[in-house]
C-alpha cells in the first residue's frame, strides 16, 4: 500500500464522528445521540426503529397498533397533547389524539422517573413537524 494510500485510510478512521442524527416520525422527533446506531424495519402499516448505543439499546414502534401484550398503560407524563403512558416496567407508548402511537422500549429503559430525562430530546406535535421534512432518520 502506498503511504498516500495509509494516510488517505488513516484519515477516514479517525474522522470526527457524523452529529447525531434525529428520527422523524408522524407525532415526534428524536436526537440520537452520539454514537447512536439506527436500524429502520418497514412494516406494512408501521415503523420501527431500532436504535444502538453505549448506554443501552432502544426501539421505537410508530404506528397506530402497538403491541402491548397485556399490560395495562398508566400515566407517565403529558408533553403537549400528547399523553406518554407507562407500560409495563420500562416501556412507554406516546399517543397523540388522532390515535397514532410511538412504542419506546428496550434496555435504555429502567421505568419510573429515572427514564424521564430520555424524553428530554423528544419533541411531539407541531415543533416536531416543523423540524422533521418526512419521516425516517434526518442527518
Amino acid at each position: 500500500m502506498s503511504a498516500r494510500a495509509l494516510l488517505l485510510a488513516a484519515a477516514t478512521l479517525f474522522a470526527a464522528a457524523p452529529a447525531s442524527a434525529a428520527i422523524c416520525t408522524g407525532i415526534s422527533r428524536i436526537e440520537t445521540r452520539p454514537g447512536e446506531t439506527v436500524k429502520t424495519e418497514q412494516g406494512p402499516d408501521f415503523t420501527v426503529y431500532r436504535v444502538t448505543g453505549a448506554m443501552g439499546d432502544w426501539a421505537l414502534y410508530d404506528g397506530y397498533f402497538a403491541n402491548l401484550g397485556d399490560a395495562v398503560p398508566r400515566k407517565f407524563m403529558q408533553r403537549g397533547a400528547v399523553s406518554i403512558l407507562a407500560v409495563g416496567a420500562a416501556s412507554y407508548l406516546a399517543v397523540d389524539p388522532h390515535g397514532e402511537q410511538n412504542h419506546f422500549f428496550g434496555t435504555l429503559f429502567r421505568g419510573g422517573d429515572a427514564d424521564k430525562p430520555f424524553f428530554d430530546r423528544v419533541t411531539f406535535g407541531a415543533e416536531a413537524k416543523a423540524r422533521c421534512p418526512a419521516p425516517g432518520v434526518a442527518r
